[in-house]
């Protein structure tokens, strides 16, 4: 039942008003800030939309579930652009448009196997759990094997996602001062140091100011309607995110000759970096052949993603949202990694490679286009922020309170306390973007942990829980923090290989990240698989009902939409043959890589091709 209930305002748009006023002012005075007055009025007006439109669906939350998964009764569309927004923010644009600024454009094939993974998962992974009618995959957990395990990953679960959502803002923050310019950032400094902050801190008034910016008024809108305002929110960023890629995009391209013109550049400066599958290096065919394994855990069990899919309308939308997200994330992807190639050539002195989509921006965008850019960075921004937020609020409300605490809660109490814990969840997010800046390591060692940390759950949870009925709840969690340790084992030894009197140039140290990954999963997999034989068996009727939904749910044969795993028809099977055969070609065209084969990247790409060829005919086959 919906309440009507009018959203109410928190934040004043005044108060967000005089906040661009002050910086209009202050780039009028010095002439030399990045950004113009004009600019400025378009990202407020844009934030001020965002707090309106976003709180408005405080109305559609009448009940826990319409604040945690949209009612489930989101349509392929709008799931679509909203996991392609969520899987696009300041994060991935800086960091990652940096790395292709260094080391070239493998990078993009993190965003690319990422897109298969999301294709894979939603033929045949998320479905199923979307028949279970679950919210998290610490209750799927529970499902299949107990109570202990769902609380277990859970509780974890909560505080890695708020530490990376300060990962995520402390990027954010960093990445608008360079924007805006040193005349504002000293302004709000001053402004700061006037207010009672040190000017020996770490932050100044500027990281405050932006850190505001980013939190609160995600915040606002999430507390108040939940996964409605993420979702249609999200779809709308989606848009504003394109927007600001396709206005960037022929600026950078004009400026170096087009395509002809930045190629025949870097051949001179730099022709390892059009090398799409290189041989060695960081960015070598091991780092794309772990990025796809660890792409297919990250769209199984990553908590944003995973719940936003368990709000479609069934499970078909599931698997056609999953798959349109994948399809948009291609191009995407050269959108923002083809201008870094370009700022290489531009700028090829920078003193950081941070700086590589700022720049451009700095350098390129006139009046009026530097804030509509500037507004898809911070939908991108808001789309990864409230997707996380709403995600980690749901994981402790149904994972710990409701599992541990008080199974027996009303719909009204658990609206309540994911309400609440939204709120907290904010609060720790600040809290971390504040402490980031005192750890110069401390992305990059979130980062380390993150590749051996999820992929035991992907074992324990995809692996072992729907492929293997003899796995039991001990064998589950000891093989959770099995994969864990031995995955620290391998990964820590090797990405320190000096300090730990190792040999730097070895295989595994070399390919740190593949070598964790692997580690981590067969360790989580020979545990769990050897606790479980040494005891007892695991309870039937939950491995019943689980193998259950690999055929259907009553839900879809009411409706008449039985979504199969492997399709009925003859042209479904032969669409999902030639996916498979797809995916082999890629799979061929890394492989190749190691021994150098000039050729191997562009095989990789038909094979890619060919996979989403048959991925999105199979969906229009029973």
């Amino acid at each position: 039942m919906k309440r009507s209930i009018h959203a109410i305002p928190l934040i004043s748009p005044g108060l967000l008003l005089t906040a661009g006023n002050l910086l209009a002012e202050e780039t009028a005075a010095t002439g030399g800030a990045n950004i113009h007055w004009v600019d400025i009025a378009l990202i407020v007006a844009f934030m001020v939309f965002i707090l309106w439109f976003g709180s408005w669906f405080y109305r559609w939350v009448g009940e826990a579930e319409d604040f945690t998964l949209a009612g489930r009764n989101l349509p392929p569309f709008i799931l679509a652009a909203t996991m392609a927004a969520t899987n696009i923010n300041l994060y991935g644009i800086v960091s990652q448009t940096g790395t292709a600024y260094r080391h070239g454009i493998s990078i993009i094939w993190q965003g690319w196997t990422g897109a298969m993974a999301l294709a894979l998962a939603g033929l045949f992974i998320l479905p199923v759990f979307r028949r279970l009618k679950i919210a998290t995959v610490p209750e799927f957990l529970e499902r299949r094997f107990g109570r202990g395990t769902r609380g277990l990953v859970g509780f974890f679960g909560v505080f890695r996602l708020a530490f990376w959502l300060g990962v995520v803002l402390n990027t954010a923050v960093r990445a608008s001062e360079m924007i805006s310019g040193p005349a504002i950032t000293a302004s709000l400094n001053a402004v700061g140091h006037s207010l009672g902050i040190p000017a020996s801190w770490v932050v100044g008034g500027s990281y405050v100011f932006w850190v505001a910016i980013f939190s609160v008024l995600v915040i606002v809108y999430t507390f108040l309607g939940g996964m409605w305002s993420v979702a249609i929110l999200d779809a709308l960023c989606f848009v504003f995110i394109m927007v600001g890629a396709l206005i960037i995009l022929p600026l950078t391209m004009k400026a170096v000759g087009w395509f002809p013109g930045m190629l025949a550049s870097l051949n001179e400066i730099s022709p390892q970096h059009l090398e799409l599958m290189p041989a060695s290096g960081p960015y070598s065919w091991s780092f794309v052949l772990a990025m796809m394994f660890l792409g297919i855990q990250w769209a199984s069990t990553d908590p944003g993603l995973v719940q936003k899919s368990f709000s479609s309308r069934d499970t078909t939308s599931l698997a056609k949202g999953l798959v349109l997200a994948g399809v948009v994330t291609i191009p995407y992807a050269l959108f923002t990694f083809v201008p870094a190639l370009a700022s290489r050539v531009l700028y090829p002195e920078l003193a950081h490679q941070d700086y590589a989509f700022p720049a451009l921006m700095v350098g390129l965008l006139p009046m009026g286009l530097m804030g509509m850019v500037c507004i898809g960075l911070l939908a991108s921004q808001f789309s990864t922020i409230d997707a996380n937020l709403t995600s980690a609020a749901t994981i402790f409300t149904n994972d710990i309170y409701r599992n541990l605490f008080n199974r027996e809660a009303s719909s009204r109490q658990v609206l309540f306390v994911v309400r609440a814990v939204t709120l907290v969840i904010g609060v720790l997010m600040i809290l971390f973007s504040f402490l980031i800046p005192f750890f110069e390591n401390a992305v990059e060692a979130y980062l380390t942990v993150v590749s051996f940390v999820d992929m035991p759950l992907f074992v324990i949870a995809v692996v072992m829980g729907l492929l293997w009925k003899r796995a039991n709840s001990r064998g589950a969690a000891a093989g959770y923090l099995g994969g864990i340790l031995l995955g620290a084992a391998v990964i820590f030894p090797f990405k320190y290989a000096a300090a730990f009197g190792l040999d730097p140039q070895s295989w595994p140290a070399r390919n740190y990240i593949l070598a964790g990954t692997a580690a981590s999963a067969l360790g989580a997999l020979v545990v769990c698989v050897a606790v479980s034989l040494l005891s007892g068996a695991p309870d039937r009727e939950k491995v019943r009902l689980v193998w259950a939904t690999r055929s259907g749910s009553d839900e879809e044969t009411a409706a008449g939409l039985t979504y199969s795993l492997w399709p009925e028809s003859g042209w479904g099977r032969f669409w999902l043959w030639l996916m498979f055969a797809g995916l082999g070609v890629f799979l061929a065209g890394v492989l190749m890589g190691q021994s150098a084969i000039s050729a191997a990247g562009w095989i990789a790409v038909a094979g890619m091709v060919v996979f989403f060829l048959g991925a999105w005919s199979r969906l229009s086959c029973r």
